[in-house]
């Protein structure tokens, strides 16, 4: 009899069937219905049981087939999930290659084995072009080899993915690219050489330059320098920034920007509230366009032109205001870096975590915190100064001493044996004269003046242990 029941996290219910040997079938995907499945499963098991032909392996058929057209049934299966024609291109191709170098011609050739030593190859051997796969893009390999086994096993090819434990390999290290996180006056100083340096550039190359041409060359410096501010103050990314239309924009009361799902990674509609200084300047941006074109710009007219080099207009602009377009870590400043410098603003101002997450519409915070919070050490001095200010609360002192956790002589010019005196050093005011040394580099005693009544009682009852440095102990 056959035995219904469902996968913990699958919508899906499954089943399985007894062979005529007495074991079970692997599991089988059925429907969301449960008695649809439970029918299906009982057609199934009764062919079984009347031995037709076949049914003993039920992916035999499929067994068969070229690989290649599994892939292309993957590939119409992904354009039917509404995936980008970006995606759904790369990762078909990163299949095709994977499975080339598994030397997999049907699908009783895919295990995790060869998937692990071809994507080991991969890595190791330089393509056509020289280029070796860095162990990121391995991982996009080994991912999308994955998600074509789940499907696999959906679509009742195969009993189960073979590729489920196919793991990462890339770490922190790996990263090719990073990005640098500019403070709020350098994203300003970006944007007024974005007005200025074309003007000045063309004017030294073009000395009969006209009124009317600088004109044109400033106005779309001050747009790509307004692009650059909303960029900071919203994360945006590049595809959402060139999306945005006039509709998306609330500039009201209480501002907000909604990117178009269209252009979001999530593919859905997050309403983001929006800085009022930025709308005052978007507002500013859409007049200037206004009296341009001699008519308010149209609900389905595009907020910014991003053009194509971009990247190279940001280069130049970060050249002409003194920035680095590559710092000395490494890290590179591009229209992403932004999204970086928008996420290290709301760190820095005290945002907390899941706000930002959700500002900077991330699913996981711990991904906010990984690429894009890119703190630098003088931003957590603040927080350090906030611990130390509630640890010292109430004391008038300096940090007490305990015995044996310093050296014998005192670090501050004393000659009282701080290892041996512990904190009766700390908590007197001054020792006298004739019992200290001349101060290290000039620093003032922090010893205590009751320590004369240590010394006493150590003339009047000497040790010669206590006369000679002792080794210290941690």
């Amino acid at each position: 009899m056959a035995n219904v029941f469902k996968r913990s996290g699958r919508a899906k219910w499954h089943y399985k069937v007894r062979f005529a040997d007495g074991s079970w079938s692997p599991p089988r995907a059925g429907y969301t219905d449960k008695r649809s499945t439970e029918q299906r499963a009982a057609e199934e098991q009764a062919a079984i049981d009347r031995g037709e032909v076949g049914l003993i392996d039920p992916f035999a058929e499929h067994r068969r087939k070229p690989i290649a057209d599994h892939v292309e049934a993957y590939r119409a299966a992904l354009e039917g999930r509404n995936r980008t024609s970006k995606h759904v291109r790369m990762t078909s191709a990163r299949l095709l290659a994977a499975l080339a170098a598994m030397k997999s011609a049907t699908l009783d050739n895919l295990n995790l084995g060869s998937a692990e030593v071809a994507l080991g190859d991969l890595m190791n051997t330089p393509n056509e072009n020289g280029k070796k796969l860095s162990p990121r893009t391995r991982d996009h390999y080994a991912a999308s080899l994955r998600e074509f086994g789940s499907w696999l096993v959906d679509a009742n090819r195969l009993p189960a993915n073979p590729f489920a434990k196919l793991g990462r390999v890339a770490t922190d290290a790996d990263v090719r690219v990073t990005r640098q996180a500019l403070t709020g006056e350098q994203v300003l100083q970006l944007a007024a050489a974005a007005s200025t340096r074309p003007v000045q550039e063309y004017k030294r190359t073009h000395p009969a330059a006209t009124g009317d041409e600088l004109e044109v060359l400033a106005r779309q410096g001050r747009h790509r320098g307004l692009l650059y501010i909303t960029a900071a103050l919203t994360g945006l990314r590049r595809a959402e920034l060139a999306g945005l239309r006039w509709t998306d924009l609330n500039l009201g009361d209480n501002p907000t920007v909604t990117p178009r799902p269209s252009t979001t990674k999530a593919k859905r509609r997050d309403p983001l509230p929006l800085d009022a200084g930025l709308a005052a300047r978007l507002m500013a941006h859409r007049e200037e366009v206004a009296r341009q074109r001699g008519k308010v710009p149209t609900p389905s007219d595009a907020v910014f032109h991003v053009p194509k080099n971009l990247t190279e207009q940001i280069a130049k602009d970060a050249k002409w205001c003194g920035l680095d377009v590559v710092d000395a870590d490494g890290r590179r400043l591009d229209l992403h870096a932004f999204r970086a410098t928008a996420a290290t603003l709301m760190a820095t101002s005290g945002v907390p975590m899941q706000v930002a997450r959700r500002l900077i519409r991330h699913t996981d915070a711990r991904l906010t915190a990984k690429h894009y919070e890119k703190v630098d050490v003088e931003d957590l001095r603040p927080g350090i100064a906030m611990v130390g200010a509630s640890f010292w609360r109430g004391s008038e002192v300096a940090p007490r001493v305990a015995p044996n956790s310093a050296p014998i002589a005192a670090a501050v010019g004393c000659s009282v044996p701080l290892a041996e005196a512990g904190n009766a050093i700390a908590d007197r005011a001054q020792v006298a004269s004739e019992r200290h040394a001349a101060p290290v580099e000039g620093a003032a005693c922090r010893s205590v003046p009751a320590a004369d009544e240590w010394w006493r009682r150590r003339e009047s009852n000497p040790r010669p242990e206590m006369l000679r440095p002792g080794p210290l102990r941690a």
